[in-house]
């Protein structure tokens, strides 16, 4: 029978390996992997510590996967894919960005729906020889898992009935801002789309 004790045992021996592989392949701009671990430690099924340190690695892996992709999709071998013209596009858009703002773009290029792992796949694509790359992806890294941890912890603390008014007011202003940014980010992709 599904009982609550079996459901949080099965969360706690599998759920860290479940945000490790579901942080990896999420692309969405709102890691739910991450949210949900920062919820779960709010409830004292996952090690806070472990959970956020699973969480970093995971989309630490995820980022240099992206550019290590890239850096094996070099001009030649991505002449193969001229018949994705969705993916061309979006990978012309985020290069002539990098070329800009690349110390922005790595930093910030997660908070972004898809065009996060674009930026990575180009920068390596590309061979950009970037000062302090690796520690700029650290540091994006760390970043991104940190707020999404927060907010994820900060969602289990807002559904609780005994909650100040003022910091209920902070979470759903860092939940609306981060979904303006979401949707900000999806409208300038489908805008750049046509």
């Amino acid at each position: 029978m599904l009982e609550y004790a079996n459901i949080k045992e099965f969360i706690s021996s599998f759920g860290y390996l479940a945000i490790f592989f579901g942080t990896i392949v999420d692309h969405s701009g709102i890691p739910f992997p991450i949210v949900l671990s920062g919820y779960f430690s709010a409830t004292g099924i996952f090690d806070e510590r472990l959970a956020i340190i699973i969480s970093f690695i995971a989309v630490l892996t995820s980022n240099l996967a992206s550019y290590f992709i890239g850096i094996y999709f070099s001009s030649i071998r991505f002449n193969n894919f001229k018949k994705y013209k969705n993916i061309l596009r979006m990978i012309e858009i985020s290069e002539g960005v990098i070329g800009k703002y690349k110390y922005w773009m790595i930093l910030f290029s997660n908070f972004f729906a898809v065009w996060g792992k674009f930026v990575f796949f180009s920068i390596g694509r590309q061979n950009l020889k970037i000062r302090f790359f690796y520690f700029l992806v650290l540091m994006a890294s760390l970043f991104y898992t940190v707020v999404y941890f927060f907010i994820g912890n900060k969602l289990y603390h807002l559904l609780q009935p005994n909650e100040d008014f003022y910091s209920r007011i902070l979470i759903l202003f860092s939940l609306f801002f981060f979904m303006t940014l979401y949707l900000l980010s999806l409208f300038v992709m489908r805008k750049n789309k046509s």
